[in-house]
């Protein structure tokens, strides 16, 4: 009996370990499916895309709350550091954040119609422009009435493509202000947030299209020396600006290959503006030497100009020698008086340097090779001047001579 008594001791206090050991898996479950259920509105709140989806994330939120209330005791003393209370506080929080986010976008859109609006009016006229401009440099006459019409154009294309410019900056300024300068990696949320900004102002194909603009201007324009200087300024104000950006939207990006390659395609049509506008730089240089029938080697940089410039002289040097002096003069002089020291040195050898197209030791060697050149010019000049006046007084000492045997002839 006693041990009948003991064995049914032993099964209820099994019974019991069995009981509680069930009821501790239910709470462990319990608990689990809270967690997991919670992480999993996180996750959606951080990749809503509208604000209708956070509406129904708040009535998920609500029913969740709803569903763990009975459970709250528990919950509080698993969930810690947070409580029950404290993780639907943080889903809500955070909801609002994400909420707060797509009422700004909403705004935002409003701003990025009107700044579409601008841009289409200013693609649109470009275009026309660039159309009208083309039709009369086809001309192979222009009279006064077509070279104004040109003039007129092409003032307004540079206008257009100056506000154009402006308006990149200004959305550039607005999408990344605050990230520019930010000493850190952006997190997910800023990641995601800056690229649907870049997305609602197509910033990528406003880019592309004001290089293409700036590229096309280049082509089609007669440049001059402060053209060119303020060219530059442009091109270097706009690189430096895609340079910081370019930074933020590569870490944006960084995953995402159609995008990756937008960013490169960008990067490589800065390349092909630099090299269109260094280009056309040099092309106006040479022109300054073409319309005095000056022929220079070809030259695309500063050691190549200095070099081409430098065999010039030196060719010339040689040629005095055997050539006709009038013709070796007249060239020295259309060079040094109508092209170097009026154009080149004067309007275009500083732009060049401060753009570092061109080095002062490049510009001093040229200066050298010119000095050579006008002592050798001087020199002729001085020994034809020498032999002239010599013959002069020779003929004057004879006229004078003879004057002197006549005057004693008759007075004899």
């Amino acid at each position: 009996m006693k041990k009948l008594k003991t064995l049914s001791h032993i099964t209820l206090l099994l019974f019991i370990a069995a009981v509680n050991l069930t009821y501790s898996q239910s709470d462990y479950n319990l608990v689990q499916d809270f967690k997991a259920r919670y992480n999993e509105i996180e996750d959606l709140i951080k990749t809503a895309e509208s604000l209708d989806e956070c509406l129904q994330l708040s009535n998920e939120i609500t029913a969740m709350r709803y569903s763990f209330e009975e459970h709250k005791t528990l919950l509080d003393k698993s969930l810690y550091p947070m409580d029950f209370n404290a993780s639907f506080t943080n889903l809500s929080g955070m909801l609002e954040i994400r909420k707060r986010d797509f009422l700004h976008i909403t705004q935002l859109q409003a701003e990025v119609d009107t700044l579409k609006e601008r841009f289409a009016v200013l693609d649109k006229a470009n275009i026309s422009l660039i159309e009208r401009i083309n039709i009369l440099e086809k001309d192979q006459i222009k009279n006064s009435k077509t070279i104004a019409s040109l003039q007129q154009l092409t003032a307004q294309l540079k206008a257009n493509i100056k506000q154009r410019d402006m308006l990149i900056v200004e959305v550039a300024d607005s999408l990344f202000a605050g990230h520019v300068n930010h000493p850190f990696t952006l997190n997910d949320a800023e990641k995601m947030s800056l690229a649907q900004k870049v997305q609602y102002h197509n910033l990528f194909y406003n880019m592309e299209k004001t290089i293409d603009d700036h590229i096309q201007f280049l082509k089609i324009s007669t440049i001059k020396p402060q053209d060119v200087a303020d060219m530059k300024k442009e091109y270097n104000g706009f690189i430096m600006m895609w340079e910081k950006v370019g930074e933020k939207l590569a870490d944006i990006y960084l995953v995402k290959k159609e995008k990756a390659e937008r960013i490169e395609k960008i990067n490589n049509k800065f390349a092909e503006w630099d090299t269109t506008l260094n280009n056309v730089m040099w092309a106006a240089v040479n022109k300054s030497f073409e319309e005095k029938n000056i022929s220079l080697p070809e030259y695309n940089n500063g050691e190549e100009f200095a070099n081409s410039v430098t065999d010039f002289i030196n060719h010339q040097i040689e040629k005095a020698n055997a050539a006709d002096v009038e013709e070796v003069e007249e060239t020295y002089y259309t060079f040094t008086d109508s092209v170097w020291n009026s154009k080149i040195e004067k309007e275009w050898v500083p732009i060049l340097i401060e753009n570092n197209m061109l080095t002062k030791a490049d510009k001093d060697s040229i200066v050298s090779r010119l000095t050579v050149w006008k002592a050798q010019i001087i020199g002729d000049e001085f020994e034809w001047w020498v032999y002239a006046v010599g013959v002069l007084i020779l003929i004057g000492i004879v006229m004078v001579s003879s004057n002197i045997f006549r005057k004693r002839a008759s007075e004899s």
